[in-house]
């Protein structure tokens, strides 16, 4: 019993989410909507190329922030094995 009154709210819930009109440009529309649509989707573009050219910028400083922060951490480690190698050498004489 449940699982229909659970199959049937879904059911009605997609209906009602899923049954929106898209919004698609006539035939007979004027020149004017076809210049605006133009210039929307331009723009558009633009935005979103901007927005992907921010995130690749983003993503090799990142990326960058992590490679120096390895390489300071690899000199640290040698430095500290340096140093044990010579206090080892030191203890053997």
């Amino acid at each position: 019993m449940r699982k229909r009154i659970l199959l049937i709210l879904f059911w009605s819930f997609s209906l009602t989410t899923f049954s929106h009109s898209q919004n698609i440009p006539d035939s007979t529309s004027s020149a004017g909507d076809s210049v605006t649509l133009s210039r929307q989707m331009q723009e558009d573009f633009s935005r979103n190329t901007d927005y992907i050219i921010r995130l690749q910028h983003e993503r090799r400083a990142r990326e960058k922030r992590a490679a120096w922060l390895r390489i300071g951490f690899g000199a640290v480690l040698l430095v500290l094995l340096v140093i044990g190698w010579r206090r080892k050498g030191k203890r053997q004489e």
